[in-house]
């Protein structure tokens, strides 16, 4: 199996009432998806964490070193985007824009198995999770 595809999609809604954090105001949530295309068939998502149109450009500027390697080894596929990217910033958007392919490459990882994605991370930890939203 190989990765045929990698497709970013930005999100954005109007918020009807904006609302602010310290540093700024915000007006519209955005989000940046990312769609990983296998040549078998399956697809995987993940989201960035991070301003949309800026992870957007790092995942697509990565595509070129995911299409064509095997999605099973995300290990090995982040050590090595990493590794590539390290000069330029440990942190910050490349990290941010390699999250949401990681996550799509988990994905991937959990359908392949026919098995949730916590599964394979070693289980589930709790039974619920408290949902949380700035700004709502």
């Amino acid at each position: 199996m190989k990765i045929k595809d990698v497709r970013t999609h930005i999100l954005s809604a109007k918020l009807s009432t904006p609302f602010a954090y310290s540093r700024a105001w915000y007006d519209t949530r955005t989000a940046m998806i990312v769609e990983i295309e296998t040549d078998n068939g399956l697809i995987g998502w993940g989201e960035c964490y991070g301003p949309a149109v800026m992870t957007e450009a790092v995942v697509r500027g990565i595509k070129p070193w995911l299409v064509g390697a095997n999605p099973l080894k995300s290990d090995l596929l982040w050590e090595d985007i990493y590794s590539r990217l390290r000069d330029h910033g440990q942190k910050g958007l490349v990290v941010e824009g390699l999250s949401g392919v990681d996550i799509a490459l988990w994905d991937i990882r959990g359908k392949y198995f026919s098995c949730p994605s916590y599964q394979l991370l070693g289980g589930a930890m709790r039974d619920d999770v408290q949902a949380y939203a700035t700004g709502l």
